[in-house]
Parts: structure tokens; sequence; C-alpha cells
């Protein structure tokens, strides 16, 4: 358990794990999968080589017959799990994900983790563009609090300019193993009706993750007519970027939006113009 520890993984934390070598990108994946196993969850390893893999978990130490004949951990394959026709249709794979998620709680599974090797989108000619949508649609099952997922992009398969909006994508994403101190300090975005909480840090590196969280909610809340909430008193860090977001939500809700935040935050909103915006308003901490 000492290796699943060091991951640091919770529910509802969507990450691109950045590889460039085979040893880190089995060393993590066995991190990622005993850690599922020692929380009582339920796993699943996206892999091209699934026998590969189960040799490899066993070498590392992690108990996986038991898990396998109890239906705890399946190894499906990228073309199972991701392709239609030779396509990826990432509408596909996120109602995939969510009939997942509806098994494991059906069978009684407090979570579910899952960690995918992405190297079979390179093989298969996907784009770097489609690659960034598809993960942020997949956020849509993460913030529900149920799912912790994990994305292994080998980096000697994409230039920069085509890793970074996958990574913008993930609300957290690692460079090394073991996760350094900072990358710990990941953005985790749960929902719980009109409510968006925030945990971690919001930055630069997570901003296209965050747009589309608060836009789906904002969308949501819309249509119904509630005001939007955002509870972002767990945050540790968030730039000019991610008030900017709040407040120009709040212009464009008629509900408007009712944040709870740290003072540090609210004066960064209130010096971008909210305090005279009748949309935006500050509430008590939210559970």
């Amino acid at each position: 358990m000492s290796r699943a520890s060091a991951a640091g993984f919770e529910l509802g934390d969507h990450v691109c794990w950045c590889i460039d070598d085979p040893v880190s990108r089995l060393d993590m994946a066995a991190a990622f999968v005993a850690a599922g196993l020692g929380t009582g969850d339920r796993v699943v390893w996206c892999t091209a080589a699934p026998l590969a893999a189960i040799a490899g978990l066993r070498e590392l130490g992690v108990a996986v017959a038991a898990a396998l004949d109890a239906g705890q951990l399946s190894l499906p394959s990228p073309a199972d799990w991701y392709l239609e026709d030779g396509q990826l249709i990432a509408e596909a794979v996120v109602r995939k994900l969510a009939s997942e998620v509806a098994d494991a709680r059906a069978a009684g599974y407090s979570g579910l983790w899952a960690i995918a090797d992405m190297s079979w989108a390179h093989r298969a000619g996907v784009s770097a563009d489609a690659l960034a949508r598809y993960e942020l649609l997949l956020n849509r099952a993460v913030i529900g609090g149920f799912v912790t997922l994990a994305c292994q992009y080998d980096r000697r398969l994409l230039r920069h300019r085509q890793l970074r909006p996958i990574t913008m994508a993930h609300p957290g994403t690692i460079y090394q193993w073991p996760p350094s101190d900072t990358e710990r300090s990941l953005l985790r975005i749960l929902r719980d009706g009109p409510v968006l909480r925030l945990i971690g840090d919001s930055d630069l590196s997570n901003r296209l993750a965050l747009h589309f969280c608060v836009a789906e909610l904002r969308d949501d809340c819309a249509v119904s007519g509630v005001p939007m909430m955002i509870d972002a008193s767990a945050l540790r860090f968030a730039d000019g970027a991610t008030a900017n977001l709040m407040l120009q939500s709040a212009r464009t809700v008629p509900g408007g939006l009712i944040v709870h935040c740290s003072r540090q935050l609210r004066s960064t909103l209130d010096l971008l113009g909210g305090a005279a915006e009748p949309s935006l308003s500050y509430g008590d901490h939210m559970r």
C-alpha cells in the first residue's frame, strides 16, 4: 500500500499522467491499480497488452489474481473501449464510462478507478484536438465524485503544442513519478446539482477543464433558472483568469452566481468589478 499511497489520488480526480519510458508507465499504473483495489473500489485498466500488465502487477506485488476472479479488476483493450469502426467517438466513450459507473454502483462499490494508456491513439491516428475534446467531455463523468480517472500520455509521441491542450483539459497533470509536492496540488472539480466545488489550485495548467465544467453548470442553471453556486473555499490558489471566469458567468446566468471563497479571491473579484455587479454575491460556507 506504500506504493499506492504515494499517488495521492482521491475520487473526483481526473489526471493527465505524462510518461516517457515503459518502466514509469508500469510503475505509475501499478500504483494506481493498487490504490483503487486497496480502497475496495472497482478498477479498470485499459491497456493494449493485458497479459503483460497482469504479469507486471504480480511482479510489483499487487494482489491481482483475487481481484480478477472477483470482477473487481478488468483490463479491456483500447479497441473495445474507445473505437467504433476504427474511430474515436468521444460521446460513446463517455456513455461507456457512465455504464461502468452504473454497474459499479449496482455491484455495491463506493467508487470506480479507471486508468488508460493513451499510446493507442497515436497508432490509430487520432488528432491531438480530438483527444483534447474527448478529455474535456470525460470531466462530466468525474465531477460527480464517484470516479478517479488517470490518462497516461507518452511525451515521446506528441509535440509540446499538441500535448498542451490535452493537459489543460485535465484538472491535474503529473510529469514525474513519484509526483512532487507541487504536483499533488491538483485541482479537483466536484458538482452537486447547482453547486460546483473547487479544491486545490486553479491556473493556466487546468484552464480548459475549469472553463468546460463552469460552462456546463452555467448552461444548466440558465435553463432551470436557479442561481449558479461555486464553493471555492478550498482553493489554495486562483489566478485572475479564474476570477474573471466567475464574474463573466455571473453576468450570463439569470439567477446570478453565489460564490463562497477566501478573502483574497473576493478581493480579486471585487477589483475586476464584482463589488458593483448585482448578479454576483458572496455566500456562507457551503458543505
